[in-house]
């Protein structure tokens, strides 16, 4: 059974548990001063082999890691032993492997899932009704962003694509940034004064957009535009958009408001 199980590794497994002999042990050290590949792998195996010998150094102190291999190819009273510490070292590295690839899963998963933070639910409003309750609670945001990273996240975290807002013109300043249920109940709202007018401009993904209602009859102007897949509706007193085209995705070209 030990002869079987050995047959089945590869020949570098082999070599680094010290079962090559005579012309196979020849042969793949020769390989091996030809291949830079091979040469590489050997490297990678022998940090896994000492990796193995601290993992195992309660019970054999001083042993070195090609001791250890050659405990494993000369222990021919225990064949059962041997496959048992073959077959642990190898689960080892499965499980290292493992780990690895559940870290990388877990890095994409934070990078493209819709949101890290909870927020409280709200009721839907219109972004007429939301402009008016905003304006009536004090037009204070949620939070403020410290730093362009920051705001960008701010906007990939809930609505998975990054949103940056250049320098505004003189008379323009953004106040920072609140949570909504407009558009969806992922909405986001920029608040900001425009010549000492309240302005918002909401954002979500434009999946998610729908038909807006018509804000003219409480005296305010609705304007546009697309910034990758996000949409972004400017409500606002002024005739014109203000903020509008100075938001942009860094990672493509902005569109045009309209």
């Amino acid at each position: 059974m030990t002869d079987a199980f050995e047959n089945d590794l590869r020949p570098i497994d082999r070599y680094c548990d010290g079962l090559l002999q005579g012309q196979d042990l020849e042969a793949f050290e020769e390989q091996a001063k030809r291949d830079p590949g091979l040469r590489e792998e050997l490297v990678q195996q022998r940090r896994i082999d000492e990796s193995l010998r601290r993992q195992f150094a309660s019970s054999s102190p001083r042993s070195t890691a090609a001791e250890l291999r050659r405990s494993l190819a000369t222990q021919e009273s225990r064949p059962m032993a041997n496959s048992a510490s073959l077959g642990r070292r190898r689960w080892l590295i499965v499980a290292a492997l493992i780990a690895i690839g559940a870290g990388a899963a877990w890095q994409a998963w934070d990078y493209f899932k819709p949101g890290t933070v909870v927020y409280p639910p709200k009721p839907h409003r219109t972004l007429v009704q939301q402009y008016q309750e905003t304006i009536n609670a004090g037009f204070k945001p949620d939070w403020v962003c410290e730093t362009e990273e920051e705001f960008a996240n701010t906007f990939r975290k809930r609505l998975r694509q990054k949103l940056l807002l250049g320098q505004l013109p003189s008379g323009a300043a953004a106040l920072g940034i609140s949570h909504c249920n407009t558009i969806s109940r992922r909405s986001l709202m920029l608040l900001a004064r425009v010549e000492g007018k309240e302005v918002i401009v909401f954002v979500d993904r434009v999946d998610r957009d729908s038909s807006q209602e018509d804000p003219k009859i409480a005296g305010l102007n609705l304007f546009n535009r697309q910034v990758g897949k996000l949409i972004l509706y400017e409500l606002t007193p002024m005739a014109k958009p203000i903020l509008l085209e100075h938001f942009y995705d860094p990672q493509a070209q902005p569109s045009s408001a309209k």
